[in-house]
């Protein structure tokens, strides 16, 4: 149920500056066709807004003031971040609102959710003022504030948040000492996490992504659902003497994925293998050089890396990119960010065949692709991924083209000791289906 708020009417032209202790403050200039999108200076604060105003048919002027409009329902906000400190409970928030010609207006916060709107009964063609005292629910996690417009016809002038002399509570310090960055799905529920906090407000647990893995409310305790990622979520509750506070990090439930041809790892597997990687070297002829840490991944062709973020763009349509594919761990995965990069070489047959711009049909196709474990630079970005993408299978027993390990099996020869490996060169025990070495010679479990 929507909540209507005091409506007050301000009595003169010049901008008021409302009761209490100001604590943040800013003013949307008297002039037409601003930036849209842009991060301002406020009083005690700074204002990052985006799809406000941009052209003079998105202002209201009255009195020669002028109102910029929000023009989308869920791209323009306007996010307040406080010079010292966070927002908290009991703030009060104002907003300077010109009506045009809607009856009822004013924002959402944090997200443009239905039932959660602060608005007022507009006085027609006339400036009107929200009022709204802020819950934590309105707060977000890093105790700044977020607002988005609740209709179509929000124009907005100014907006400020007061704080009620003595008011003032401490930001607690809250973190977590044992995070739980990866565990396989097999292994059920992981042990409860500990976090650390100064606050003595009650401390709950949160899970972003319930169909990868759920948390216990109280106690942190994770249990895998499906392997994926999630941001693991711990907050304290606002009291007496502390605002509420939070603390997150993000944690992978791992497939049983071993790296080779007949166990591959997964997209979300390889992503935070190459993303918690650090590189192990060995003494050489010339110094340490770093040990190659090779590794099949199997997983649907979804897009491409998209140059300048460290994502993976999903294709609408064609692309001229070629030194890049994306790998999910399903075919329709439109999260970039749950994906994994593989770089394609080159010159290399592998990216002949799988690059999408040559090959547009690959795009839904699951794949095998062997290479190094690690991230790698593209367009001055770390990426996190595979590595020198040096060979690929289409169904996971026929390798194209034939490692270089396999071709080169003058130490197999040589030993010719009957044991068997795999096309990792590691020695299997009881061959399942796929391609391995024996003396030397290739030979197919079906």
């Amino acid at each position: 149920m929507k909540k209507i708020f005091t409506l007050l009417m301000l009595a003169f032209a010049a901008q008021v500056t409302f009761a209490d202790d100001v604590i943040a403050s800013y003013t949307f200039p008297d002039q037409s066709s601003i930036t849209a999108s842009s991060t301002v200076s406020g009083t005690k604060c700074t204002v990052n807004y985006a799809k406000i105003g941009g052209s003079a048919s998105n202002e209201k002027v009255l009195d020669g003031k002028y109102y910029h409009k929000m023009t989308n329902a869920t791209s323009a906000w306007i996010k307040i971040t406080l010079a010292s400190g966070s927002f908290q409970a009991g703030d009060k928030f104002y907003a300077t609102l010109y009506s045009g010609n809607a009856s009822v207006d004013g924002f959402y916060f944090k997200t443009p959710t239905t039932g959660n709107s602060k608005t007022i009964t507009y006085d027609k063609d006339a400036e009107n003022t929200l009022v709204y005292t802020l819950t934590d629910a309105d707060i977000n996690e890093d105790g700044t504030l977020t607002v988005y417009r609740f209709n179509s016809n929000c124009y907005v002038r100014h907006i400020e948040v007061t704080r009620a002399s003595g008011a003032t509570k401490e930001d607690p310090t809250t973190e977590f000492t044992t995070p739980i960055d990866g565990f396989k799905l097999s292994a059920g529920t992981s042990t409860g996490q500990t976090v650390t906090t100064n606050s003595d407000g009650a401390v709950t647990y949160e899970s972003s992504n319930t169909n990868v893995v759920t948390v216990d409310a109280s106690t942190g305790a994770l249990t895998g659902v499906a392997v994926g990622k999630a941001k693991i979520t711990a907050k304290t509750a606002s009291s007496s003497t502390y605002s509420a506070s939070s603390a997150s990090y993000t944690v992978y439930v791992l497939s049983d994925g071993d790296g080779t041809l007949e166990n591959p790892y997964l997209p979300t597997d390889l992503r935070y293998l190459s993303e918690t990687y650090v590189p192990q070297y060995v003494d050489g002829d010339e110094g340490p050089v770093e040990t190659k840490v090779m590794a099949w991944v199997a997983g649907y062709i979804v897009g491409v890396y998209n140059s300048g973020v460290q994502d993976i763009k999903i294709l609408t349509g064609t692309t001229t990119t070629q030194g890049t594919i994306g790998l999910g761990n399903t075919a329709g995965e439109t999260v970039g960010n749950n994906c994994v990069a593989v770089q394609l070489l080159t010159d290399s047959k592998v990216r002949a065949d799988l690059n999408l711009n040559e090959n547009g049909g690959n795009l839904g196709k699951k794949v095998w692709v062997y290479g190094r474990v690690g991230s790698f630079t593209t367009s001055s970005q770390q990426v996190a991924g595979l590595r020198h993408a040096d060979n690929y299978s289409w169904d996971g027993v026929t390798v194209v083209p034939e490692l270089t390990s396999i071709t080169n099996i003058s130490v197999y020869d040589q030993k010719a000791d009957g044991k068997i490996y795999n096309l990792s060169g590691m020695e299997v025990k009881t061959p399942a289906k796929g391609v391995y070495i024996q003396n030397g010679k290739k030979f197919v479990v079906k």
